[in-house]
């Protein structure tokens, strides 16, 4: 039987993500970008449903939709970085304008940033490895709420000195009902 410790220790093969559990990645995805790009505002309910529905259509429409989630909460990673190093701090166009696929300043302006990523790691394969550590972390954390997974993760990201904030992985995890206050 796999149990969590030894999945941690590495002494099983890990049993998660569930590739096929895209509800549960769209959920990750919509909250990692609520509390990143809009800092956690209350947006009203219809914006959610629009956003969470082009998020879902993103994930799902690709060959691996696993692989989708990595790519779309990367690239919200990446504008959060930019914002953060920006005067705005958020996004300031509704969420389902913002990830609407024909919205020319809206997610699609993150195709770049995610194309250079690709790029860099072509070259150095872990480069900012932990963007895609956090993605892989918040829906490890949403199919498997579990203290000691999130103290992995929160050890994982701090020994290797990760640009991650805490808070930020705590409120995507918090949001998902991963871990409870």
């Amino acid at each position: 039987m796999n149990t969590k410790k030894q999945r941690l220790e590495g002494t099983e093969p890990p049993i998660y993500p569930i590739k096929e559990n895209i509800k549960g990645m769209v959920k990750c995805a919509w909250q990692l970008a609520k509390v990143s790009l809009w800092m956690g505002q209350q947006l009203p309910r219809r914006e959610e449903i629009k956003a969470q529905g082009t998020i879902k259509s993103f994930i799902s429409n690709q060959a691996d939709p696993y692989k989708g989630y990595l790519e779309m909460c990367q690239r919200i990673l990446l504008v959060h970085k930019e914002l953060t190093q920006s005067r705005d701090h958020v996004i300031k166009e509704s969420s389902s304008r913002y990830f609407n696929p024909y919205n020319e300043s809206g997610f699609v302006l993150s195709v770049n940033l995610f194309a250079e990523l690709q790029q860099r790691r072509l070259i150095e394969p872990l480069h900012n490895i932990e963007l895609k550590a956090f993605c892989e972390a918040i829906l490890d954390m949403a199919e498997d709420p579990d203290e000691e997974i999130f103290c992995y993760w929160l050890n994982w990201f701090g020994e290797r000195d990760a640009v991650i904030e805490p808070d930020l992985f705590y409120s995507s995890c918090r949001k998902t009902n991963s871990i409870h206050h």
